[in-house]
């Protein structure tokens, strides 16, 4: 059970809708109306129980967002993914996503407020293969963006509902505070450092979790980024989790 947590925790963070990838935090940005936007990525989660035992993890997620106005995206999310325990290899669809993020205010000095809301459909395929949750999860955040000197700063306040199957004793209530200082080196390169405090999924062990991820994006135009970002867990129990992923992202009216 506690290495489907962590998978989960990989898949739910891979499937929100983010204008910056591979950031866990999300911005206020979003597409414009009538704007459509594709993220396609691959991320490999290497995890180590502390025994010896290691399970590699390899997660496809595409979003399509689509601008229903200037302050108003909607998006859908899917998933395919590989798992290799060293006893049995597993793969399969991961939970689709649906969801929108709508930026409420702004001010004249760059400042600007958002929320995110989302429905992760539950599969029990999914649940039974350890890539997903057997149940509906619901997932609300809210979001902070500033420009600064150096280039972005954006801060999220998340909270996430799962509705676990029978026998599931995953904690079922999960908190995030996350932060991302994004720097502009030059005009076509961005590096961003996301840092944040979780609930930790897995109730026998102790409730708070953290990450870290280092990640860069290089813009070919305002249309093309390409993406790539390293991710480790912290304090997640015996079983230490982490992530490397490489992207693309693709915008166009």
């Amino acid at each position: 059970m506690l290495k489907k947590s962590i998978v989960f925790v990989t898949l739910l963070s891979s499937l929100s809708a983010s204008a910056d990838q591979p950031l866990t935090t999300d911005d206020t940005v979003t597409q414009g109306a009538g704007g459509h936007q594709f993220e396609f990525a691959q991320t490999h989660t290497h995890e180590d129980d502390g025994a010896g035992a290691l399970t590699k993890t390899t997660t496809d997620p595409l979003i399509y967002t689509y601008g229903v106005t200037d302050a108003l995206d909607v998006y859908l999310a899917a998933s395919h993914a590989r798992k290799n325990d060293g006893i049995q290899r597993t793969t399969g669809h991961g939970n689709p996503v649906v969801g929108f993020k709508w930026r409420f205010h702004e001010t004249d000095k760059s400042w600007s407020w958002g929320m995110k809301s989302e429905i992760q459909m539950g599969s029990a395929t999914a649940e039974t293969n350890g890539l997903g949750n057997g149940k509906d999860t619901h997932a609300l955040v809210l979001i902070t963006s500033r420009e600064t000197s150096f280039g972005e700063f954006h801060v999220n306040l998340s909270r996430t509902h799962v509705h676990t199957i029978e026998g599931n004793t995953n904690r079922k209530h999960l908190t995030r505070l996350s932060a991302a200082p994004v720097w502009q080196v030059n005009e076509q390169f961005k590096l961003a450092l996301d840092l944040g405090i979780q609930t930790n999924p897995d109730s026998t062990q102790s409730q708070a979790m953290g990450y870290g991820l280092l990640g860069l994006v290089y813009s070919h135009d305002d249309n093309l980024e390409f993406v790539c970002g390293a991710k480790r867990q912290f304090h997640d129990g015996p079983l230490k989790a982490k992530e490397i992923t490489a992207g693309v992202t693709w915008r166009f009216k």
